[in-house]
């Protein structure tokens, strides 16, 4: 699921930097494109954090341990 959230955002990020070098005569597209780059480029590292942090999140249970204990914490 996240493969995929990084892939779109990557691709919207390359075409970001496609569009801001198609529009370099127009100040305003050129420097939305760009905001749009950098946007992306932010999306794509924060999911690659999470998705490092949850493949390091370790989730222990016991068998003798209710369910509803593991949703809560109780």
């Amino acid at each position: 699921m996240i493969d995929e959230v990084l892939k779109t955002y990557g691709q919207l990020q390359q075409n970001s930097a496609m569009m801001a070098a198609l529009v370099k005569k127009s100040p305003e597209l050129r420097r939305r494109a760009i905001e749009d780059w950098i946007k992306y480029g932010l999306l794509c590292k924060f999911w690659r954090e999470t998705m490092r942090n949850y493949d390091n999140t370790e989730i222990k249970v016991t068998e003798n341990q209710p369910p509803y204990k593991l949703l809560t914490g109780n």
